[in-house]
Parts: structure tokens; sequence; C-alpha cells
């Protein structure tokens, strides 16, 4: 009976400790606003430019469901991207 407490105590403490590790990686991400300077749809390659003038290209993979379409260079836009670098919304900003 001792034994299965203690797999049990030992289960809970390592699914709490993984559920940290996740909370800890949901809140790595990163926000980059700024302006479309150019754009390769077919690519699905987007560079945005902020206002400090710094410069930022992404790579959008097939699970991100933007339509690149929907955007033009001089757009002003909201990007956000996860602590792996991968995008994971993109943004129009009304002027």
């Amino acid at each position: 009976m001792r034994t299965g407490r203690k797999v049990t105590a030992v289960l809970l403490a390592a699914l709490f400790l993984v559920s940290l590790a996740g909370m800890a990686s949901a809140g790595n991400v990163k926000v980059v606003t700024g302006t479309i300077v150019k754009m390769d749809a077919e690519r699905r390659i987007l560079t945005v430019q902020d206002e400090s003038e710094k410069l930022f290209t992404f790579q959008l993979t097939d699970g991100v469901k933007v339509d690149l379409a929907a955007f033009e260079k001089g757009d002003k836009v909201r990007v956000v991207v996860s602590g792996e670098g991968v995008v994971k919304s993109i943004e129009k900003i009304k002027s």
C-alpha cells in the first residue's frame, strides 16, 4: 500500500512540473508592431519594420491560418510570435 502512495505522489509531482513548464512556454511570446515593408505571399514570408526601423522577417508555417492576400506592403500590423519563433497571428492595425 505504501508503494502505491509513493508512486502516486511521484506522478503528481511530475505532472505539476510539466504543467509549470507549459505555463512558462505559453507566456514566452513576442509581439512585433510595425509596417509591412516586404511580402512574398507564395513563399509565405513577411518582413515588418518597427518604429525604431528594426526589420523582422517571418516565415509562416502551413499551420498558421493567415491569408496573406488580405495584407499588402504599407499595412500596419501586429505579429504575435511564440518563443520558438512560430508566427501565431497577424492582425492589421487600423490607423
